[in-house]
């Protein structure tokens, strides 16, 4: 049976506290504020050359299979950014397109969901 997984009224809490601490204790955020919330699981990984429990990774891994299939497994959404660059690089060496590449990769400049008129500016 699957198992759901959703934000926890003590984390969404939290993560408001959170954003008070950083920001200002006169924020006051309400669950109607919120445009969109993450929740999921980070497993823990084994690289496939390993043949121990030495090899489990807890942040996340690219693997190039002999038949050529590029995977990417576990990782973080704190970290997403970073670990799409690290497969579109892990893309561009793996399948020899160094030549065709004209432009780097792009996450960081797409915004997330509801960070339309944002600018780092606006924290201080």
């Amino acid at each position: 049976m699957p198992v759901g997984v959703e934000a926890l009224e003590d984390e969404i809490r939290w993560i408001f506290g959170e954003v008070r601490r950083y920001l200002s204790p006169d924020i006051e955020i309400r669950h109607e504020d919120v445009l969109s919330a993450w929740s999921g699981l980070q497993p823990l990984v084994r690289n496939p050359s390993a043949s121990t429990t030495e090899g489990l990774v807890g942040s996340h891994m690219i693997h190039v299979s002999g038949s050529e299939l590029l995977t990417i497994v576990g990782g973080k959404w704190t970290t997403f950014r970073a670990m799409a660059e690290e497969m579109v690089d892990e893309a561009v060496e793996a399948f020899g397109l160094e030549g065709k590449v004209t432009n780097g990769c792009v996450m960081q400049r797409v915004g997330l969901i509801g960070s339309d008129g944002w600018c780092r500016y606006m924290l201080t």
